[in-house]
């Protein structure tokens, strides 16, 4: 007996779910069609990943706790019409007694098409809406590469990114 395995492809196509309105032509159908607002992922990466352990091996001698800095930031850039790319970074730099015991950077990256979106709400969209469907993929990677080179993976809580972009609006 022979099975025949199919593999899936490695990305899934984008796809969008717009509803056409019914319309007396096939023209007023189309060109409702193309009014609609479209916002849908077309690729999530790891754009760049950089670890270190700079004074390795000494300083796995140590049994103290390290002191943990993390920084995690977003930038958002448009690439084409209606189509931007959105890089959420986070950082960990692992202190004990002013030594660095590891230093992680990880940069997760995703392109997005957003398309007849009020530029307002495009702006929320991309630093809040977008760094939120990017942090799992980050919160992953960092705690993937940390637990591959001997270390407990840290994982990173959840980020209020709506929170963040309303106290960065111009109080009234």
């Amino acid at each position: 007996m022979t099975e025949e395995i199919q593999q899936a492809p490695l990305a899934p196509e984008p796809t969008t779910t717009e509803t056409t309105p019914v319309a007396a032509s096939p023209d007023a159908a189309a060109t409702a069609s193309a009014n609609e607002g479209v916002f849908q992922i077309l690729k999530i990466y790891l754009k760049d990943s950089v670890f270190e352990i700079p004074n390795a091996p000494q300083i796995f001698k140590s049994t103290q706790q390290p002191e943990l800095k993390i920084s995690i930031t977003n930038t958002s850039k448009g690439i084409e019409e209606n189509i931007s790319e959105v890089v959420l970074k986070g950082s960990i730099t692992a202190r004990i007694d002013n030594q660095v015991l590891f230093f992680i950077e990880v940069e997760q990256a995703g392109i997005f098409e957003i398309r007849n979106i009020p530029a307002e709400v495009e702006k929320r969209m991309l630093e809040v809406d977008c760094p939120a469907m990017l942090l799992p993929s980050l919160r992953f990677n960092i705690a993937d590469t940390l637990v591959r080179a001997g270390f407990p993976p840290v994982n990173l809580s959840e980020i209020n990114f709506g929170k963040l972009y309303e106290d960065s609006l111009p109080k009234n």
